[in-house]
């Protein structure tokens, strides 16, 4: 009886604590509104920055960026005709005569949706492709994969896979006003105490998604992966949730105000 309390207790405990509930953070920022004032239970960065710490928080990535490094805009993507019009510019000359090409795309979970759409038997964007695409928004990521042709030498073939994983981008992308050196130092500052006491050896790469509004309102922070560390990923989204400062919301080409998804990263460098 008593292992059973003992358990639900836990259980209890690790639920609230993994909640991410609002009101007590909801407080905490309405009485903190700069990067100067200092989040309860932290030591300032600049006091506790000694040598072995400071090996710890140069390992220690903090990154906003959209969620992977090829990004296409949705106007290039829209316009799209063939598939050389998506693969990322560095990697056309890699590769061959594209003989099919396929999307799938993540949901906010980043479940990858086995959504297959007609495979072609050239490089040309067909009509069911097209009508996916029109589908996406800014704060889509995919999986544009497929087959080609690859020619070593001149009597030789070979049939090669090519597998990008993109992210679309606005015109214009959303940006912190007071600048991402600023952003950056902001998580350092108020993770300093929580990085001084773990062991990088069990760090893992951790994500937090967020979306941030045409109206440049932080919205709908999620962990997507842990750093490794439960603590560390609970005060790594109040920190997003509390980001001081505004936000220049995202642009369309029109310039049009837009939602856009952004990653936080930290942890382990990953992908």
């Amino acid at each position: 009886m008593k292992k059973s309390i003992l358990f639900l207790t836990i259980a209890v405990v690790i639920t609230v604590g993994y909640s991410f509930g609002t009101s007590e953070w909801s407080s905490f920022v309405s009485e903190n509104e700069s990067t100067e004032s200092t989040y309860s239970g932290c030591k300032p960065y600049a006091t506790v920055l000694d040598d072995k710490l400071e090996n710890k928080v140069e390992e220690f990535v903090y990154e906003i960026e959209p969620r992977f490094k090829n990004t296409i805009t949705m106007e290039n993507l829209v316009n799209a005709s063939t598939a050389y019009d998506i693969i990322p510019e560095a990697s056309l000359k890699e590769k061959g005569s594209v003989v099919t090409a396929q999307f799938r795309f993540f949901n906010e979970h980043e479940h990858c949706m086995s959504l297959n759409m007609a495979q072609n038997n050239n490089e040309q964007i067909n009509d069911a492709q097209k009508t996916f695409i029109k589908g996406l928004d800014y704060t889509t990521s995919f999986i544009f994969s497929g087959n080609t042709w690859r020619y070593p030498t001149a009597s030789q073939t070979e049939l090669d896979t090519f597998v990008y994983y993109m992210t679309v981008v606005p015109h214009q992308q959303a940006k912190y006003k007071r600048g991402e050196e600023e952003l950056i130092e902001y998580f350092k500052t108020y993770s300093t105490d929580v990085v001084a006491e773990l062991d990088v050896r069990r760090l893992k790469p951790g994500t937090v998604n967020f979306t941030i509004t045409k109206e440049g309102e932080i919205h709908n922070p999620l962990i997507i992966n842990t750093c490794g560390y439960r603590h560390i990923d609970v005060r790594m989204i109040r920190l997003v949730e509390s980001i001081p400062g505004e936000w220049e919301p995202a642009e369309d080409a029109s310039g049009n105000k837009v939602d856009q998804r952004l990653t936080f990263f930290f942890g382990k460098m990953g992908c």
